[in-house]
């Protein structure tokens, strides 16, 4: 312990010491517009990144970035100041390596967790593929980056504009990775426990086993996932269940392109039984107009991307959603049938595309639209169609 304190206690002198290094700041700003029927909600973000990196001699790497974001979004306006990626990367030979500090961290899946956290990872490779596991804390991040709502509670503060700090949660996680099993497939398999650490009256703890194969086969790429969640939540334990499946190829062509399935399903409450809505530990939009959550619901998503000339490119995609019961999703466009009956499964469809611009390295364009209709599904199809369009420009200076 004496050893890695003082460690520690080097490393600024070291990076101090580095003689090379590279810094920059990220522009990041997005204006947006979307609403159903003649309802018009416009929302704007921009974000400030410096950021540092250096070697730390022989020892390993810092990286080093912040944040400050402004933004305007339901006629609230906010301006937030953090931490973001602060990481050390010591490497103690080839294949014993730490990272520590603010960690991006993601599951193999990438929607069970993704996202930043406090704490430490440690990876060992092997000939037999590589070992990792990790200690994780989301507490002292803002609830906007953390991405946490797994309870009615974590909702409350999430949306409550005088909480900064997001949901408390302690992560534990153990992983293998195998980059060409058989020289066939990359395969990822990872545990993670997630305990509750809010002291409410009631905790939410769970725990993934998630698992991944992907198998690249001349210009196809198969993916193939899963993930099993144990939930023990007010005196009641469940299981719940999701799955990803995807194909990817890129036909010959002039320019570079790509067409793309991807089918990501969650299961949701029944009635009775054991099973129970799949709770991911952090958030992710599934869909561009929607922006639908994962728990009870499968999507299904047909995407194609194309780069016309170096500098422009183009992506178009279809998304349909269905649900997988009655009660679980309730967002839009459930509940907004004529009769009021919120019967059916199939949400309906949207399509979204984006063009991309990149005149030079250090800028980028993007502007994007599209529509969701839930007339193409039986929930509510008499319900207006929701719209959105936006513009992001991102600007790097070194």
């Amino acid at each position: 312990m004496k050893k890695l304190a003082l460690l520690f206690f080097l490393i600024p002198f070291c990076a101090g010491l580095a003689a090379a290094f590279d810094f920059g700041v990220v522009l990041d700003q997005t204006v947006g517009a979307g609403g159903i029927d003649d309802e018009t909600d416009v929302d704007y973000s921009g974000s400030l990144i410096p950021w540092f990196s250096s070697p730390l001699g022989d020892l390993g790497d810092v990286f080093i970035s912040a944040g400050l974001t402004a933004g305007y979004e339901h006629e609230e306006g906010s301006f937030v100041p953090e931490l973001l990626r602060t990481e050390f990367s010591l490497r103690f030979n080839r294949a014993l390596r730490l990272r520590m500090g603010r960690l991006s961290y993601a599951d193999p899946l990438n929607f069970v967790v993704d996202g930043l956290f406090d704490g430490a990872q440690v990876s060992y490779n092997t000939m037999m593929g590589t070992f990792n596991a990790a200690f994780l804390y989301s507490g002292l991040l803002y609830k906007k980056t953390t991405r946490i709502i797994m309870t009615g509670e974590d909702a409350l503060s999430y949306y409550d504009n005088d909480v900064y700090a997001g949901s408390r949660r302690l992560l534990i996680t153990a992983g293998w990775e195998h980059p060409a099993l058989m020289e066939l497939m990359r395969l990822s398999a990872v545990f993670t426990g997630q305990f509750d650490l809010n002291d409410r009256d009631t905790a939410y703890n769970s725990e993934y086993l998630t698992l991944k194969a992907s198998i690249p086969h001349k210009r196809f790429v198969f993916e193939l996932g899963g993930a099993v969640q144990w939930e023990q939540y007010a005196d009641e334990t469940g299981i719940a269940f999701a799955g990803e499946i995807g194909a990817s190829w890129e036909p010959p062509a002039p320019f570079q392109s790509q067409i793309a399935f991807n089918g990501r399903f969650a299961s949701g409450r029944p009635e009775s039984g054991p099973i129970v809505a799949f709770v991911p530990v952090t958030i992710m939009d599934h869909g561009d107009v929607l922006k639908a959550g994962l728990s009870g619901l499968s999507a299904l998503k047909l995407d194609y991307t194309a780069r016309i000339v170096r500098e422009l490119s183009i992506n178009l995609a279809m998304t349909y959603f269905v649900r997988s019961d009655k009660g679980t999703y309730m967002g839009y466009p459930a509940g907004f049938s004529a009769e009021g009956d919120n019967d059916g499964f199939s949400l309906g469809g949207e399509l979204f595309g984006r063009v991309m611009w990149s005149p030079v390295s250090d800028l980028r364009l993007n502007a994007g639209g599209g529509v969701f209709l839930p007339g193409m599904g039986d929930i509510a199809p008499d319900a207006e169609p929701m719209w959105r369009m936006e513009l992001n420009l991102i600007l790097s200076l070194y």
